[in-house]
């Protein structure tokens, strides 16, 4: 079917007239196949013009793209993986190929000896997962997953909560889009009592002072949430925080209600 689609579209005069002329394509077909053709335009010539070709028709419609669906069936069997992490004693697989080409952060990890191709290896130290100063604290199973997601398939239904955590990960990765996301996710969040006082949290990590505009609108929305929903919102979250910016939080929060309780005399 292919080989009579071509040889009908270079019989068309205006397709074998330009096909003669380019001597590099007549190299490249051969002089038996070039002969052939030579014989078919004759013949055709004969018995009149050559009609234009309907190529759809000739081949059928093309088949619609199933790549998104084929990696995220990839995905969820996570076949032939060779990359793990264990975070909350819960066991994440992956394929490294598949990290490493959506961020060269990550294939800079993966390149620096120890973690070879084809092994299943926890991957903590390289992808530095576990608490440090960088990333002000721990990725869950949940966003490291939805991480995964993203990354494989293009998942964006990504819940508030591992939005936040996210967000040093993936400004520390290059996940640029990854990180788009979350931010939209997290400023629609912000009226959220359950998790509103986390979101505040992220606005106080080292690596949000890059995105100062963001950072101190999310903050004031927050706030401004938080103190006319006082009682919905669990306080003492703040306990669990880092030390390093909860006191700065609880400050900033309890100036907040202050002025809030005076306009409201």
């Amino acid at each position: 079917k292919i080989k009579k689609f071509s040889q009908d579209y270079l019989l068309y005069p205006e397709n074998f007239k330009e096909f003669v002329l380019r001597k590099d394509l007549t190299n490249d077909l051969g002089m038996e196949l070039f002969s052939e053709l030579v014989t078919m335009n004759a013949m055709s010539a004969a018995t009149g013009p050559v009609a234009k070709l309907d190529k759809e028709k000739l081949l059928g419609p093309c088949p619609a793209g199933k790549i998104k669906e084929d990696f995220k069936e990839l995905y969820h069997n996570m076949i032939y993986h060779d990359g793990s992490v264990r975070l909350d004693n819960e066991n994440i697989t992956f394929h490294k190929a598949i990290l490493a080409g959506a961020s060269k952060q990550i294939f800079e990890s993966f390149n620096r000896g120890k973690l070879s191709a084809g092994a299943l290896e926890e991957c903590n130290e390289f992808l530095e997962l576990a608490k440090d100063q960088r990333f002000e604290g721990r990725i869950s199973p949940e966003a490291f997953k939805s991480m995964l997601k993203f990354v494989y398939y293009g998942d964006v239904d990504v819940e508030p909560l591992p939005a936040c955590l996210l967000i040093p990960f993936v400004r520390f990765y290059g996940l640029n889009e990854l990180q788009e996301v979350c931010e939209k996710i997290i400023a629609q969040s912000v009226s959220n009592s359950k998790v509103v006082l986390k979101i505040m949290a992220v606005t106080y990590l080292a690596i949000m002072a890059a995105r100062e505009d963001m950072r101190d609108k999310l903050r004031r929305e927050c706030v401004a949430h938080i103190v006319t929903h006082l009682p919905e919102v669990n306080l003492n979250e703040i306990k669990h925080m880092d030390k390093e910016f909860a006191l700065d939080l609880a400050i900033d929060l309890l100036t907040a209600c202050q002025k809030h309780q005076r306009q409201q005399k």
